[in-house]
């Protein structure tokens, strides 16, 4: 991207954080890092913020701190909550309509603790070869196998967590890219630009986009690049 710096940051018990999952216990603790990024920005600089799947929801927390600091927030194939219900109400939405086979052989596990509840998730092989990286590169299957890390969803904190607001986290241009052929998202689940997310003029003035021939791993693009989507 000439004329532009990325930087990729993993969220904590992610990619380099050493921390597990188990020890974090709120999506505002699992999205500091990029919070911490966002808070030592210079006054006059704004950046373009990119999620993937729960990434979205990181984003959220960013948009409603730092709306004035957001050029634009782009959810790639991402769950994007909206300013009406609860965070949690599209995580929930997918869980409520999707059969458990669905799910295959990813793992579920509910860490016992009657005043704070919590799950992780953890992706199975076949999941993971069938609808996360089908038409990716089998190199990157392999990599991603031996790199898996259980992850959450933090539904006990979102369903409890205030509503975003349509002063800040509302007040941030979005865009919805959608890709094609992400199958993490059962028949039984319309696909996410579908939904009532889209529906009442809810998001009007924001955009959705296409990128097809694409699987949930969306930096590979064999149709129409992604960055082409906004």
């Amino acid at each position: 991207m000439a004329g532009h710096q990325v930087t990729a940051l993993d969220m904590a018990a992610s990619g380099i954080d050493t921390r597990s999952i188990q020890d974090v216990r709120k999506l505002a603790e699992y999205s500091q890092p990029l919070l911490d990024f966002m808070k030592e920005l210079p006054p006059d600089e704004k950046v373009v913020l990119v999620g993937h799947s729960l990434g979205g929801m990181s984003l959220a927390i960013a948009m409603e701190k730092f709306p004035e600091k957001i050029a634009v927030a782009v959810f790639l194939t991402a769950f994007m909550p909206d300013t009406v219900n609860p965070p949690s109400h599209v995580l929930q939405e997918l869980f409520d309509r999707a059969l458990p086979a669905a799910w295959m052989d990813s793992v579920f596990t509910t860490q016992d603790s009657p005043s704070e509840p919590r799950d992780t998730l953890l992706f199975g092989p076949e999941y993971m070869k069938q609808k996360l990286y089908q038409n990716s590169p089998k190199e990157d299957l392999e990599l991603a196998s031996m790199l898996i890390r259980p992850g959450s969803l933090f539904m006990g904190d979102l369903i409890a967590d205030k509503k975003f607001t349509a002063e800040a986290y509302g007040s941030v241009k979005r865009v919805f890219v959608v890709c094609g052929e992400d199958l993490t998202l059962p028949a039984e689940v319309p696909a996410l630009d579908d939904r009532k997310l889209w529906s009442n003029n809810r998001y009007h003035g924001h955009s959705k986009g296409r990128s097809y021939v694409n699987d949930f791993q969306a930096r590979r693009s064999r149709q129409m690049p992604v960055g082409g989507c906004w």
